[in-house]
């Protein structure tokens, strides 16, 4: 028998790697599901496929299943096997090798490559009756322990390509409009550019545009498993179905990391659908509660607490409505980015950070207009691959005898070495109080301790004062920054904020973005940074006398708008 080649090019756009075809199209024969399957050699340098078929077949019929792989429309391997397919639960399986395999890697580990595999049913007088084309990536995640938890331990975080990867997540909660496709595209680019690399999903299973756009982002998901019907919880046969349902419709997708029963407490319906998930989605992790599964929150090491939070009357005391939202967005993100910087100076013990909602709830890091919120940006801060951190016990020290605090460098990259931390306190005039030169390495993949701070207060020393920290290489440039607001005022500690000195910035224009520059006698509280529908790289923090930051705009073309608590507001015009 001859064997066809493939005939016409795709006709519309990819379909999904899993998705259930509905009654088929008009003819004797379809693809119901396709799935593809990958491992990876122990050298992670080749990797074998098995693509699994499963057909809709009206009469039995003869024909031949054509898989043709490909890479950014580089052409791979090709699979043809003749087949004959009867009414009878048909299904093939068909194998290949991708030699010098492209891995898919998480965001900030490397690209995350996708393969095409494109299928075609045909018959033997050559007439197309189905094809679809599936979008996979190649990648192994596995579970890991965590640092000084015991052998039989519960797992702690995961590896991503034999990498252990510390999870930079949020909770998401499913979109209210699943169509909307530029909307999911800028909150997956403000995910991206915020160094997420994992999504929590709950609510139930998220559009065919969010996994894609995962997927293309190198943001991985964890998905809470969609509570059944009650009818179906009690009939555990009906369970099984209802998994049977659920799980092939994402299961090709390289982003999704994970199934969590969190969302289910009754045992025997856990176990009913891990044993799906083994049968439908085998080479997906199962994990059957958040509180037994991958740990998400700092350990007990006393350098890895956060402290304690404060409610916003008792740091502020009575505000107006404009300035109470403003203080609660500040006080919210500073929370945020303290509780994260925690985890990661306990990265190992942890398996990553949860600190809230991504988008839609009220007290997300990006409102329902798309718009980043000051959390969004802390916590972005806190998840850059070099970050420095400082580790303390409070916000506020009234009738403390002094200031103290650890610092803390962070590094998701290769070893720095040679690396000088500059910390400086300064009142709100910008007056500096006091410094301290430290120097340290940072490790590769890890966090370093890398000395402490202990600053007396001067006699009578009642006021609000920051801490500015900087770290800087050998040839002088600046790695990271990062800042922190204080007081030893009487309670309500933080009213010196409101009532902080005027200043003055100036913006300019740069090739990338703009440079902000404090020209005026004090610090400038709150520098926020807005640019319409362009993405800026950095905002809502503090700038001392004489800073000067430069911060990138997605869009040469857009206005900037620069605003501060104590500053006039600034434009700096669409650049030509």
């Amino acid at each position: 028998m001859s064997i066809p080649d493939p005939l016409s090019p795709d006709p519309g756009a990819p379909s999904p790697a899993s998705a259930v075809s509905p009654e088929g199209p008009a003819g004797p024969a379809w693809f119901r599901t396709v799935t593809v399957y990958a491992n990876l050699s122990i050298d992670r340098r080749e990797a074998s496929l098995s693509v699994v078929f499963e057909f809709g077949v009206a009469r039995e019929t003869a024909a031949v299943v054509i898989t043709e792989f490909s890479q950014s429309g580089l052409p791979g391997p090709t699979i043809q096997d003749p087949i004959t397919l009867f009414t009878s639960d048909p299904a093939l399986v068909q194998s290949a090798a991708l030699p010098r395999v492209q891995l898919w890697q998480p965001n900030g580990a490397g690209r995350p490559t996708l393969y095409q595999a494109r299928v075609s049913l045909i018959d033997l007088d050559r007439n197309l009756l189905d094809r679809r084309t599936v979008e996979f990536g190649v990648r192994q995640i596995d579970a890991a322990p965590g640092d000084g938890s015991p052998s039989d331990g519960l797992p702690c975080g995961l590896t991503v390509n034999g990498r252990r990867t510390w999870l930079q997540g949020w909770n998401w909660t499913t979109e209210e409009t699943p169509g909307d496709e530029a909307r999911y595209d800028r909150l997956m680019r403000l995910a991206r550019d915020a160094q997420v690399n994992l999504l929590r999903v709950t609510g139930g299973l998220e559009s065919e545009t969010f996994y894609r756009l995962c997927d293309r982002h190198g943001i991985l998901v964890w998905q809470d498993f969609p509570s059944p019907p009650a009818a179906e919880a009690a009939d555990l046969n009906a369970l099984w179905r209802h998994a049977e349902a659920v799980l092939p419709q994402r299961r090709n997708h390289p982003s999704l990391a994970l199934w969590c029963g969190s969302s289910i407490s009754d045992p025997r319906m856990l176990d009913e659908i891990r044993a799906a998930v083994e049968t439908e989605d085998p080479q997906r992790l199962w994990l059957p509660s958040l509180t037994s599964s991958v740990h998400l929150a700092p350990a007990g090491d006393e350098a890895a607490v956060a402290p304690a939070p404060m409610t916003v009357e008792a740091a502020f005391g009575p505000l107006a409505d404009a300035a109470l939202a403003r203080a609660g967005e500040w006080m919210e993100a500073l929370g945020a980015q303290c509780a994260v910087e925690a985890g990661r100076r306990g990265q190992w013990e942890c398996g990553g950070a949860l600190p809230g909602v991504f988008c839609s709830a009220g007290d997300a890091a990006v409102d329902r207009a798309l718009r980043p919120k000051p959390l969004y940006y802390a916590v972005k801060r806190a998840y850059r691959p070099f970050h420095v951190s400082a580790s303390f016990s409070t916000f506020a020290w009234e009738g403390e005898p002094q200031f103290h605090a650890d610092v803390w460098l962070h590094n998701a990259g290769p070893t720095r070495s040679l690396l000088n931390v500059v910390a400086t306190v300064t009142d709100l005039e910008g007056r500096e109080l006091y410094q301290e030169n430290l120097a340290g390495e940072a490790p590769e993949n890890g966090s370093e301790n890398v000395g402490d701070l202990q600053w007396r207060f001067p006699p009578g020393f009642d006021r609000a004062f920051l801490l500015f920290l900087e770290v800087v290489d050998e040839e002088g440039e600046t790695l990271a920054r990062n800042a922190y607001s204080y007081s030893r005022a009487p309670a309500p500690a933080f009213t010196p904020f409101f009532q902080a000195p005027a200043t003055r910035l100036e913006v300019s224009r740069t090739e990338q973005g703009v440079e902000i520059r404090n020209v005026g006698p004090a610090v400038a509280l709150g520098v926020t940074v807005a640019a319409g529908e362009a993405l800026v790289g950095d905002s809502d923090f503090p700038l001392a006398p004489g800073g000067t930051r430069r911060i990138s705009v997605s869009d040469a073309a857009a206005a900037v708008r620069v605003t501060a608590w104590n500053a006039p507001e600034l434009e700096a015009p669409a650049a030509g």
